[in-house]
């Protein structure tokens, strides 16, 4: 590197060119500087701004999205509501058919068993039990009646 003597300094400090390009310097930041900020604040906001536009589109969105949502909501309800309203109105039938056919039962056979009538399909697999008539008459059960009773010999 080149050293500067006291001397050359002195004499390119009495040079009107090495002022000017001083002054040149000097009124470059002085100008520049302002210039240089104003930019940079300039697009720091222009991107805030965007940004900010940016935000309020997607709350925008939201919102709408938030609205239809509730108008669905409100519409299930209704729904849910209408189906509880069916369902306590069919239950209410179901009693007042179960007592008509109670009745018309109780009329057609009195002594008859208990028939239940069901919505669902039954079981893969029935089971029916089945009860056999008492019998009646007065007679032993291991005692021979009638022409049996004259043809086999008495033991």
């Amino acid at each position: 590197m080149d050293t500067l003597s006291f001397g050359t300094l002195i004499h390119s400090i009495e040079s009107p060119k090495f002022w000017t390009k001083i002054y040149c310097a000097v009124w470059a930041l002085r100008f520049s500087a302002p210039c240089m900020l104003r930019l940079m604040v300039h697009d720091r906001t222009h991107k805030l701004e965007w940004e900010l536009r940016q935000r309020e589109e997607e709350i925008a969105e939201l919102q709408k999205a938030l609205s239809d949502m509730q108008v669905y909501l409100f519409q299930e309800r209704d729904h849910v509501l209408r189906l509880f309203a069916e369902n306590d109105r069919l239950k209410i039938q179901e009693l007042e058919d179960r007592k008509r056919i109670q009745h018309l039962l109780s009329l057609s056979s009195p002594s008859g068993p208990e028939v239940t009538y069901f919505h669902k399909e039954p079981s893969t697999r029935a089971i029916v039990t089945q009860k056999h008539p008492q019998k009646r008459h007065p007679h032993a059960e291991g005692e021979i009646l009638g022409l049996k009773a004259r043809l086999l010999p008495e033991k």
